[in-house]
């Protein structure tokens, strides 16, 4: 069986007319959130490696799925890479991404899932695709551009495919080795969630920012201000989106009434996140600059 369906519209990045815009056709805030994903989108051969390996015992057709999905990420990566080095703003694609791969490790390929079993790995990845999906959606309404609403619109599109190609090789997995109750179900979604400020996102969002990760990362410091950006962008109706994926990977039955009372929790506490960061960051911010005054 084939996981991955054929992309109905067939893309590459030179279909896009990314020439160099003009500097308030894209919000600071958005740029520095489209770089830092396009360090993270381009590691996707490491992503596959260990994907690989985790799934060596199955057959052919997990590999040939894996390998597809690989070169989608790829060209996200690639696409990516093409916006940024199209902004204003200088862009070092070769010197970021060489710092990132050295100091932010990823897993190890050693044929362990970290997730602890090859269906919670599963688990675990479709929710990052339904993240993402959600994530590129955020993006496209986040900006004014009609480029850059068409890459964005794009890549939600393949990741929402991705979803379903890992959705698919869930279930061939439960049917054929390992059933998860919901619970573990439950618990790998919400370790995955707790990722998300780890510094795979953040070593990259520091490496743009121009923060050297020479010193150790502190992680909290630049969560604030990444997720101080991004979250401000997110609506309900992505909220709404990202909870009905959820409850469709971990097989509850989507009611009407489930998903609004999720969404609300949902958005609730990414609202309560973004403005804990942003208190954070604007403490920050006024400590930096008494401390100049000071010394001045």
């Amino acid at each position: 069986m084939a996981f991955l369906p054929t992309c109905p519209n067939p893309w590459r990045p030179t279909d896009f007319n990314l020439s160099r815009t003009k500097e308030y056709s894209i919000e600071p805030d958005i740029a520095h959130i489209v770089k830092t994903t396009s360090l993270l989108e381009s590691r996707a051969d490491q992503y596959s490696d260990y994907l690989r390996a985790v799934f060596k015992g199955r057959d052919r057709t997990w590999m040939s799925a894996i390998d597809q999905w690989n070169s989608e990420e790829h060209q996200h990566g690639v696409v990516l890479r093409r916006l940024c080095e199209a902004l204003p703003s200088d862009y070092d694609f070769e010197s970021f991404m060489a710092e990132y791969t050295e100091n932010v490790p990823y897993h190890d390929v050693d044929g362990q899932s970290v997730r602890g079993s090859v269906a919670a790995e599963l688990v675990a990845r479709c929710f990052v695709e339904a993240s993402a999906s959600t994530f590129y959606r955020v993006l496209a309404d986040a900006t004014t551009d009609k480029t850059h609403r068409a890459v964005f619109i794009t890549l939600s599109k393949d990741e929402a495919r991705h979803f379903g190609m890992f959705e698919t090789m869930l279930a061939a997995e439960e049917t054929q080795h390992q059933q998860l109750s919901l619970w573990q179900k439950i618990k790998a979604v919400s370790s995955r969630l707790f990722e998300l400020e780890d510094a795979q996102i953040m070593g990259a969002s520091a490496i743009v920012a121009g923060r050297s990760l020479a010193k150790k990362l502190v992680l909290r410091g630049e969560s604030n201000r990444y997720l101080g950006y991004l979250y401000r962008h997110y609506r309900w109706k992505h909220v709404v989106y990202l909870v009905r994926l959820l409850l469709k990977t971990i097989g509850v039955k989507r009611s009407n009434v489930l998903v609004k009372c999720l969404s609300a929790l949902f958005f609730m506490a990414l609202k309560l996140r973004w403005l804990l960061a942003t208190i954070a960051n604007r403490l920050t911010f006024n400590f930096a600059r008494d401390m100049i005054a000071h010394e001045a």
